[in-house]
């Protein structure tokens, strides 16, 4: 059993407080997940979230703890048992690994579920309430916003270091696979990101439907009708074809890609 994850929350404005996270991490030679994948305009059907946790992840993860310390973290998604995406994954996985792992939420603090109660702060969690060591840091400030930590530029570069992309992938997705490769030029080792593919949600298909039908303010449903369109004509993603065939691409030559 490593470390406990609940009940830590911390504003980190300098991006010292992550050093320190990965410094840990290096030191102790941690095996490190990040999750990625569809966010919650593209989510995952809830039948393919459960079964890529119950046949790929879970037993992926339970052949890493079992000879390791392992760290998952992801960029704080909500984990919304109504309509999965990226956030109902770790959830899933935080419920069973509960504290066989460390897990950690590393969000933007404009994304921040509980930012109408700030100054005061609590960790982000599953559904569940099972919590992840959360760190906040501000907008505009970081180079990458997220990818300056969840793929910091010390943390890609150990070979036990890995990213798992899950479902359809939208813009920032499919950007951070670029930014991983390049992060990784040069060093030692196999750098691996694994990608499990699913379609766009259609039960969160109909949610948009509704959000469009709601909207008054012409530029925002001029966005979503945007984004609607481009998730019609992608729908495994922009990692892929619409038939779902990973797209190799010359900016991801530095990675081992696996595709599930």
């Amino acid at each position: 059993m490593i470390t406990t994850n609940e009940g830590f929350v911390a504003l980190d404005t300098t991006g010292q407080r992550w050093e320190t996270v990965v410094d840990d991490l290096l030191s102790r030679d941690f095996r490190i997940i990040a999750l990625r994948g569809a966010g919650s305009f593209n989510g995952i059907s809830k039948s393919d979230a459960d079964r890529i946790v119950a046949q790929h992840l879970v037993p992926r993860l339970v052949g890493y703890v079992q000879t390791g310390d392992t760290a998952i973290m992801f960029d704080g998604d909500n984990d919304d048992l109504d309509y999965p995406d990226i956030g109902y994954i770790m959830g899933r996985l935080r419920d069973q690994f509960e504290d066989w792992a460390d897990f950690y939420a590393v969000q933007m603090l404009s994304w921040y579920k509980y930012r109408d109660k700030l100054p005061a702060m609590r960790p982000l969690h599953s559904a569940s309430h099972e919590e992840y060591r959360t760190y906040l840091f501000p907008a505009n400030v970081f180079a990458g916003d997220h990818d300056h930590f969840s793929q910091h530029a010390r943390l890609v570069r150990t070979p036990r270091y890995e990213q798992w992309y899950i479902g359809a992938c939208g813009l920032i997705a499919s950007k951070q696979l670029a930014d991983y490769s390049a992060k990784v030029e040069g060093a030692e080792g196999e750098h691996r990101a694994v990608i499990f593919r699913a379609k766009v949600s259609s039960e969160q298909e109909q949610k948009i439907l509704r959000k469009l039908q709601e909207e008054t303010d012409p530029e925002r449903s001029a966005r979503l009708r945007e984004s609607f369109a481009r998730r019609a004509e992608n729908p495994f993603g922009l990692l892929c074809t619409p038939d779902g065939e990973f797209i190799s691409k010359p900016e991801y030559a530095n990675l081992r890609i696996e595709v599930i």
